[in-house]
C-alpha cells in the first residue's frame, strides 16, 4: 500500500480523498492518483500535508514493506 501513513492521518483527522483535493486545491480523481502512484505528489503538496498533520516527510511519506 503506498502512503499508509498519510492514509493513516486522514483517517484519524476524519479527512477523505476529496477533503485532500480541496486542502490543496485539486479533484478527489488526481488526489486518488497521487495514492496509486501514477502521479507523483509535488513538493509543494508534500510541505502542505506536512504542515496540515504536524508530520515530517520521512514518517508522512516513508517507504516500507507492508505488513499483512
Amino acid at each position: 500500500m503506498l502512503y499508509k501513513e498519510l492514509k493513516a492521518e486522514m483517517v484519524r483527522h476524519g479527512d477523505t480523498q476529496s477533503d485532500i483535493g480541496e486542502y490543496l486545491g485539486l479533484t478527489q480523481p488526481a488526489i486518488s492518483s497521487r495514492f496509486k502512484g501514477i502521479t507523483p505528489w509535488t513538493i509543494r503538496e508534500i510541505e502542505m500535508l506536512c504542515h496540515k498533520y504536524q508530520r515530517p516527510f520521512e514518517e508522512l511519506f516513508k517507504k516500507g514493506k507492508e505488513v499483512q
